[in-house]
């Protein structure tokens, strides 16, 4: 019974975004922004980029400086996880990951296990800890 649940959300998640589109937003500094829209208010006469500019000019107006493209959501579903690495190959006219940007998370991850390090040594310099601690503090503040 379980098998069939899972088939039946997975098939039901697939034909929920097969086909539907977003807007993708190129920022000058290399990042992009994402839309996903709410295909339940598209008017029947409207088409999908009709659609999309009416929602964007009423909801999103202060992106409309912005050169972007209409894509399919499937196209970024795949690299979803690596949002904060999303950059636009302009020669490619495509998204890709770009693994040379290191994300505050990542160096988050890399300041708590300098610190965990420090805390599971023989002998364990206080302030050495507490300075990698308020590192760690500003990262989080994305000083």
């Amino acid at each position: 019974m379980k098998k069939l649940v899972i088939l039946f959300v997975f098939v039901f998640v697939s034909i929920g975004f097969a086909g539907e589109k977003k807007r993708v937003f190129f920022k000058p500094d290399g990042t992009i922004s994402d839309l996903l829209y709410n295909w339940k208010l598209k008017k029947t006469n409207e088409t999908d980029t009709q659609f999309m500019d009416r929602i964007m000019s009423k909801d999103f107006a202060w992106l409309k400086d912005y050169p972007y493209k209409d894509i399919e959501h499937s196209e970024l579903l795949a690299i979803r996880p690596q949002r904060d690495k999303w950059r636009w190959d302009k020669v490619k006219k495509e998204v890709f990951i770009d693994n040379t940007i290191v994300t505050r998370r990542e160096k988050m991850e890399v300041k708590q296990l300098e610190i965990d390090i420090e805390l599971t040594k023989e002998t364990p310099d206080p302030i050495k800890a507490i300075k990698l601690w308020r590192e760690l503090e500003i990262i989080k503040q994305g000083e």
